[in-house]
């Protein structure tokens, strides 16, 4: 009995020890002088840590891991090495998180979820690519608290994705629309903010059941558009398109312009 419990005893030490070790924090640039090699070389549930400057790489995450930065956005940016592919792409991967990242220079993406779950994305910063966050054939995702403005195309786009939280982010000035959301149902898009698009702020396109609550579209074309789609709920959404801004200009234009003939027809009237 005795030597039973001192196996037993054993075994959970080594198990301990197993599990102590087995999620490990990886700095970079450290032991690897690469982001891109300090996830190849981490472990499942492993945190890799990045410090603060400029990277030019296209990252891919293939792994449960955590990628933070250490200083946040503002001083820690990722720039497309090639700008054909995506700056960081979770790839197949479920419980990644990715924290505190300008990323910027990719045609495709700054960030893309593809068959990602679990994810959690934020406080980050996507500017001038392609498009800003894309989520693309992924369920059960968290993107929230990132900024994706002055892309070429969307700031915020799901394809073919369900079940997502999509909160708390700023999409703005990007030449396209704000938010697409396309063939992807039952996501929860909350207290985004979405200005001053080129085109429309949100659009909900052949996606159903969606909850679209407490979002900010100011100075769009059109501040939230529904297609082709069914059962989705809005509440509490402020809108206010570029036509509300610009017809008050125009009718004070017009009107300026028929007093200054009005006054010229008066004078022509009393001269004569």
């Amino acid at each position: 009995m005795r030597n039973f419990f001192l196996g037993a005893l054993t075994i959970l030490s080594v198990l301990l020890a197993y599990g102590s070790a087995s999620a490990a924090t990886i700095y970079v640039p450290g032991p690897y002088a690469s982001i891109q090699a300090a996830l190849d070389a981490a472990g499942a549930d492993d945190t890799v840590i990045v410090k603060g400057d400029e990277y030019t790489e296209n990252i891919v995450i293939r792994k449960p891991v955590t990628l933070i930065s250490e200083l946040g956005p503002a001083k820690t940016t990722v720039k497309a090495a090639v700008d054909g592919e995506p700056v960081i792409m979770i790839d197949g991967a479920k419980d990644v998180t990715l924290s505190g990242f300008t990323v910027t220079g990719s045609l495709v993406s700054g960030i893309l979820l593809s068959k990602a779950s679990g994810a959690v994305v934020t406080n980050n910063r996507a500017l001038n690519n392609g498009y800003g966050i894309t989520v693309l054939d992924s369920n059960s995702n968290t993107i929230t608290g990132n900024t994706s403005s002055f892309n070429s195309d969307y700031g915020i786009f799901l394809q073919r994705s369900n079940e997502n939280v999509v909160e708390n982010n700023t999409a703005n000035s990007n030449r396209d629309k704000g938010f697409f959301i396309s063939y992807s149902s039952r996501n929860r898009i909350e207290n985004n903010n979405a200005n001053m698009n080129v085109w429309n702020g949100i659009t909900i396109w052949a996606s159903n059941n969606n909850i679209i609550k407490g979002n900010l579209t100011l100075r769009n074309a059109f501040g939230i558009v529904i297609e082709d789609s069914d059962g989705n709920e809005l509440i509490n959404n402020t809108t206010l398109p570029n036509i509300f801004i610009i017809l008050p200009i125009f009718l004070i234009y017009i009107g300026i312009l028929t007093y200054g003939a009005q006054k010229l027809i008066l004078r022509l009237v009393y001269r004569s």
